[in-house]
């Protein structure tokens, strides 16, 4: 039998005033999707947030099998571009400096296999059903300013960057 994706350990958890949130929190979640239904307050934030690693349990375990890639609940994508927000941009930047013949290494080593990241960011935007984004041709709508797009279209940008991210735990 495959090992959970997360495994919770009767995970306590307190505020800072010691206001308790979880108390002896156990289960497992498997691979896939998984929905964390609660009333307002019940701790469903901090929860994700445990296993996020954003936060420390004050007794107990988590434990992940994998990779973890979270987007919270207010999105800070500031001031720069869609590439910045997908977290590519510097992989934008080393395959264009690769092709103006900029040869170093460490180039190469930061593109990795992902040579195709562009092709990749705007397959996830279609996925997600982006059709204005994919009107706009790749590079265009990677360098358009992130403040530019509807509130919607941002945290359509932030599921991409997660999807973009291939963490094992989304």
């Amino acid at each position: 039998m495959a090992h959970p994706a997360i495994a919770l350990t009767r995970v306590h958890f307190s505020w800072p005033d010691g206001t308790p949130v979880l108390d002896g929190v156990s289960g497992a979640l498997g691979h896939g999707r998984t929905g964390l239904v609660g009333r307002n307050g019940a701790g469903k934030s901090t929860l994700l947030r445990l296993i996020a690693g954003e936060l420390t349990p004050a007794s107990g375990e988590v434990q992940l099998h994998g990779t973890v890639a979270t987007l919270p609940q207010e999105l800070a994508l500031g001031s720069g571009t869609v590439a910045d927000a997908l977290g590519i941009a510097g992989l934008l930047g080393a395959i264009e400096a690769i092709e103006s013949g900029d040869v170093a290494p460490e180039r190469f080593d930061q593109v990795g296999d992902r040579w195709g990241i562009e092709s990749e960011a705007l397959a996830e935007f279609a996925a997600l059903g982006l059709p204005a984004l994919e009107r706009t041709r790749g590079a265009e709508l990677l360098r358009r300013p992130i403040a530019a797009l509807s509130g919607g279209e941002a945290v359509l940008v932030g599921l991409a960057a997660i999807r973009l991210q291939r963490a094992d735990i989304a």
